[in-house]
């Protein structure tokens, strides 16, 4: 089931919007273009969280294997556990 929002704008925002909509702009209504300003914002913030992770882990996956030091799941724990706490590296 489908939710209204209702906004209000004015000035130079509703004349941007009316540029963008109607018989000379790319959509054909109001909501036509904030539901597609809406989707656009959330695949950049989907890809924002994407390159984030991937640029935190690619280092590891360009380490040498003998970097890599085997540990279990506790380990891990306590190891980021000291570091947010200010006592690990």
């Amino acid at each position: 089931m489908a939710h209204s929002v209702n906004v209000r704008i004015s000035g130079q925002l509703r004349d941007y919007v009316d540029q963008q909509t109607g018989p000379e702009g790319l959509y054909e209504s109001a909501s036509e273009y904030v539901r597609e300003l809406i989707r656009r914002d959330r695949q950049t913030q989907q890809e924002a969280g994407w390159n984030w992770l991937r640029a935190h882990l690619q280092p590891l996956a360009d380490s040498p294997d003998d970097v890599f030091i085997q540990a279990g799941p506790d380990a891990v724990i306590e190891r980021a556990r000291a570091r947010l706490l200010g006592k690990g590296k």
